[in-house]
């Protein structure tokens, strides 16, 4: 319990003051002698150590402190989860174990990692030893193994052979063995300790059959550097189906604005990603290009920034035969993990798919058959473009050849594409904002105009047969002019974003007529539907839309209102044929119908 600060002076100056040598304790702050005169009787019980340690990790800044707590104590009584605490709350500890525990919550203060503390931390459904430096796995990070999982399921691989660089504590390269059995996994680090590492964690897994760790630096030209380590892979010819890395990727201007725990316990080179970040990835890159199989993919995690500069990356060397593919979030909505694919610009697709499989000994004839199709197909479509002169054919069939050109033009087409949905998606919530922001108005505007150019006509029919000057009628129908022009200038707008829109809903349906491609197709398919489903319906809240229709419709209201107003006012005296000696009288409904002879 806590001897209070009041209590404490008065029982000193009870006993005859403090001594000389002592009196410094009157300068002493009010916190510090609080400190001193705390006399705590601790709760011995498991809640009462979480409850202790939980509140003094909070009061020294500590991130999460009760989880922190909650690791170490299921630690040190020997339990692999924290739920398991729950049942044994009011256990007491052991004096052995009170000493461990204050002296592993000492290392807590001291900023040190759980995982180091504890010296395991489970990573997806698998429990890996942790020792510092060694990089420890975010929990980030197991997303990127359920998309490579997704990735191997929809390929018909037998035997999925991937490379992890930089393989630290061996995460990403154990939890993909463990998860599915056809893979087979080469783990490479420069860190020979993590090397060591990852193979203890190796065996704790009985994966030694599946996985291979090998100690080589990858060199800033893509080329691996060997080690004291023997093993029989050349990495220089040898191929892989996925290349994997989780690598530093942190900008070195922001590795000293990390949280202690990592800044001064994990290994800066796992951090690290140099100036742009991109120190490591770029080698990554490199060697992918020679090392992919025609059927290969590269996934990375990178800085949410990264996406961006490997996409520009890929595409400004087209050495690399690299095709940047995807952008994944993390469970924070950043931009994690990228995915890339090998492209053979040069090559046709079925020589290269027919070199690989001279290499592995097997032929996949149903998809060298699939890119000769597509070849035969490409070619009747350049002949037909030269020997027809038809309009939309020649329009059709130039579009097919762009879509169907290799490389650059595919990339370009679909990230085209992608911009045109973009805008679509963009015209559309502007739409719905104008709708909710100036429906009321344009429906007043509207309503107004259409009345005044029904009533006015109405009211100059009436006025005909009056003695009314003609500056009088004159001005009347300036002013239905007026109207007119009000009403065109919010339906001529409108009319023209509709007609766009279904124009490009037509240009779409050829594209998809014309375009095997599956990447531009699941783009276009994706387009079509947006343009199905959002439409580019303008209206005035919703009642009409604000299209020339509406204007045009004004005719059929202003004859109706003539053909009532001449029926129904035979005492008009309205001109008749014989006034006009030149002019032949062409209707007897309508006796101002003249046609001059």
């Amino acid at each position: 319990m806590m001897l209070p600060l009041k209590l404490f002076l008065r029982n000193i100056n009870r006993l005859g003051g403090l001594p000389n040598k002592h009196r410094v304790l009157n300068h002493c702050p009010d916190k510090l002698i609080n400190s001193l005169c705390t006399l705590t009787t601790r709760d011995d019980t498991l809640a009462g150590f979480i409850k202790h340690w939980g509140q003094r990790f909070e009061d020294e800044g500590i991130p999460e402190p009760i989880s922190s707590i909650e690791h170490i104590l299921a630690h040190v009584v020997g339990r692999t989860k924290i739920i398991d605490l729950v049942t044994i709350h009011d256990q007491r500890l052991t004096e052995e174990q009170i000493k461990k525990l204050d002296r592993l919550c000492e290392c807590r203060l001291a900023r040190m990692p759980v995982q180091y503390i504890i010296g395991e931390w489970d990573f997806r459904d698998i429990t890996l030893k942790l020792v510092p430096p060694i990089f420890i796995p975010r929990p980030e990070t197991e997303y990127l193994i359920d998309f490579i999982l997704k990735r191997i399921s929809e390929n018909s691989w037998d035997t999925c052979r991937v490379l992890e660089i930089g393989c630290g504590s061996g995460a990403i390269s154990l939890a993909l063995a463990h998860s599915c059995k056809k893979i087979k996994c080469v783990a490479v680090d420069q860190n020979s300790d993590a090397c060591n590492l990852a193979k203890e964690n190796r065996k704790n897994l009985d994966l030694d059959d599946r996985v291979e760790i090998v100690n080589v630096t990858l060199e800033i030209d893509g080329t691996f550097k060997s080690s004291s380590d023997v093993s029989h892979i050349n990495f220089d010819n040898e191929k892989f189906d996925l290349i994997v890395s989780n690598p530093p990727y942190i900008p070195t201007k922001k590795v000293m604005e990390l949280e202690p725990e990592i800044k001064i316990f994990e290994d800066i080179n796992a951090l690290d990603g140099g100036p742009d970040g991109l120190k490591v990835i770029k080698p990554i890159l490199k060697y992918a290009s020679k090392a992919l199989t025609p059927t290969g993919h590269v996934f990375l995690e990178v800085d949410p920034e990264h996406p961006e500069y490997i996409k520009f990356f890929t595409e400004k060397f087209k050495d690399f035969q690299l095709k940047y593919l995807h952008t994944y979030k993390d469970f924070c909505n950043n931009d994690r993990f990228v995915e890339l694919s090998r492209v053979y610009p040069s090559l046709k697709v079925e020589e290269s798919l027919l070199k690989y499989s001279k290499k592995m000994m097997k032929t996949n004839f149903h998809l060298i058959r699939e890119a000769r199709e597509q070849s035969k197909l490409a070619g009747y479509l350049r002949s037909d473009n030269e020997t027809r002169n038809v309009g939309r054919a020649i329009r059709t069939t130039k579009i097919s050849d762009w879509i169907t050109s290799d490389g650059d033009e595919t990339r370009d087409m679909v990230e085209s594409i992608s911009q045109l949905i973009t805008v679509h998606s963009s015209l559309c919530d502007t739409n719905i904002l104008i709708n909710k922001a100036f429906g009321l108005p344009i429906l007043v505007v509207a309503i107004t105009c259409l009345l005044l150019l029904i009533i006015t006509p109405y009211f100059l029919m009436m006025e005909a047969n009056s003695d009314r000057e003609m500056l009088f009628i004159s001005v009347q129908l300036l002013w239905c002019a007026l109207h007119v022009f009000r009403i065109l200038m919010v339906v001529q707008p409108c009319y023209a974003t509709t007609t766009n829109s279904k124009k490009t809903a037509i240009l779409v349906s050829q594209l998809l007529s014309t375009t095997w491609d599956s990447e531009i197709c699941e783009q276009l398919e994706y387009f079509s539907l947006q343009l199905i489903h959002r439409p580019l319906d303008i209206s005035a809240c919703g009642l009409f839309s604000l299209d020339r229709g509406l204007v045009t419709s004004l005719h059929k209201v202003f004859g109706n209102l003539l053909k009532s107003f001449v029926y129904q006012h035979d005492d008009i005296q309205w001109p008749h044929c014989h006034d006009f000696p030149n002019y032949k009288c062409l209707s007897t409904t309508s006796p101002w119908i003249f046609h001059q002879v």
